[in-house]
């Protein structure tokens, strides 16, 4: 019974390692906003970066199967 509680604590501790993942990029791109309101072209590169990135993302999608490809490319529509 003791390694069935130890069990649900492992699983209850995996949750918060990726919730405390996701808060870090999150506070570094909240950081990062007043940067960019700074310098424009750091706004900038930003957007292109962030556009390859979904552009590669994308073409990822597709050299799967067409039907991801369509589905990811819904998704990055959504985003944007």
């Amino acid at each position: 019974l003791n390694g069935s509680s130890h069990s649900p604590t492992a699983l209850n501790g995996a949750p918060s390692t990726p919730n405390g993942f996701s808060n870090g990029p999150a506070t570094s791109s909240t950081a990062s906003l007043p940067t960019q309101q700074l310098p424009p072209a750091c706004g900038a590169r930003q957007l292109c970066k962030l556009k390859r990135f979904l552009t590669t993302l994308q073409q990822f999608g597709n050299d799967i199967s067409p039907e991801i490809g369509e589905r990811v490319r819904s998704l990055v529509l959504g985003l944007v």
